[in-house]
């Protein structure tokens, strides 16, 4: 897999949205009729998150999260940080309902997951909203990966 500095967020390893955008236009530039999909794994700000954000551990958590998550994606996979709570893998092969269960599955790991709070030594436990998009005909890689990042939004658990 490529690690080049531009392309990875350097919190967690993982590709940056934009590496993904351009991963969605080659992959249409020579697999035009291929379907192409995104699933998206978005932080629950729920009283654990609140806790890890108040002992200032939630970032860190977050990013392990990250580089837990580049390593539950298939290899012909890609999985990315959209922002500081999303994550999103990019399937190689498949629609929207094999996206949304690769992020299931990442998501179920990571909420099995305990994470140090500081607070006594008392772990807390994240958990994550799943979803997934397909991309349109007319759309380009940058609003795709946009689309998936605003996809659970408004969206409550």
């Amino acid at each position: 897999r490529m690690r080049l500095p531009e392309v990875v967020d350097t919190a967690s390893g993982l590709h940056t949205s934009g590496f993904m955008a351009a991963c969605v236009n080659a992959r249409r530039a020579t697999r035009p009729d291929a379907p192409q999909a995104i699933g998206v794994l978005r932080l629950i700000e729920d009283e654990a998150a609140g806790t890890l954000r108040r002992f200032a551990a939630l970032d860190s958590a977050l990013a392990q999260a990250g580089a837990m998550a580049d390593r539950l994606v298939r290899a012909e996979d890609l999985a990315a940080r959209l922002d500081e709570t999303t994550f999103a893998v990019l399937t190689a092969v498949g629609g929207r309902s094999a996206a949304e269960a690769a992020a299931r599955r990442i998501a179920a790991v990571l909420e099995c997951s305990a994470w140090p709070t500081g607070e006594t030594g008392r772990p807390a436990s994240l958990a994550f909203a799943c979803g997934a998009c397909e991309i349109t005909s007319d759309a380009d890689g940058a609003a795709f990966v946009e689309r998936a990042r605003r996809l659970l939004e408004t969206r409550r658990p």
